[in-house]
This record gives structure tokens, sequence and C-alpha cells, in this order.
């Protein structure tokens, strides 16, 4: 999900619960220029921000990225898992590659441990 897809997915939210980002602020506890703001950036929220803003639609996580809504990703994610999507999010193309190639290749490693 690019940040664009992400603007798109709130916007498309608000709108089938025929709410505004005022109600949408309203109900998080933050001012309407946050909201506002957070889908103007060029840059992809924090997870507790995704997650502030599907606990205000009363959805789940994965119903908001479309995967597979049987899993409670929420309580499967560690404090280890926020802080590595937090980072990942952080990165260039680049430099997610060069991270899932060392990812791939500690795991491969991995195997040879055994």
């Amino acid at each position: 999900m690019t940040v664009v897809d992400f603007h798109e997915r709130v916007r498309q939210l608000l709108s089938e619960r025929d709410w505004n980002t005022y109600k949408l602020a309203k109900v998080m506890g933050v001012s309407q220029t946050t909201i506002d703001s957070l889908l103007k950036r060029d840059t992809f929220p924090k997870f507790e921000t995704i997650l502030a803003i599907c606990n205000a639609l009363d959805i789940k996580v994965g119903d908001f990225f479309g995967f597979d809504t049987t899993v409670n990703f929420s309580i499967m994610l560690t404090p280890d898992d926020v802080k590595l999507i937090e980072l990942k999010h952080s990165l260039s193309k680049s430099q997610l590659l060069r991270l899932m190639g060392y990812l791939e290749a500690l795991k491969t490693e991995g195997i040879h441990d055994i």
C-alpha cells in the first residue's frame, strides 16, 4: 500500500460511513487539522496512527488493508513487530530492498545452523 492508497482508503471508509474528517478527528480525540494534515502528507503514518484510525472506524487492521480478517492482527503484533513496521516505512525503496535481502539471507543462514 502506497501513501496515496492509504489516503484513498481512509477517504473511502469515511465515505462509506458518511463521515468527514471532523467526525473522524472527534472520535479519535485529535484535531481536524491533524487528520487533514495526515491526508496531505507524503509519508506513511506510524502503525499506531493506523490502529487509532481503525479503532475509531470500528474495523480491524486487516480490514483496512484488505487482509484475511479471520486473523486478529492487533493481538498478534508484539512491540518489536510494531517497531519493525515503523522502521520499514521510514526506509527508501533501495534501503528496503537491501533489508529484505538481508532478512532472506538470515532466514537461509538459520536453516544451515540446525
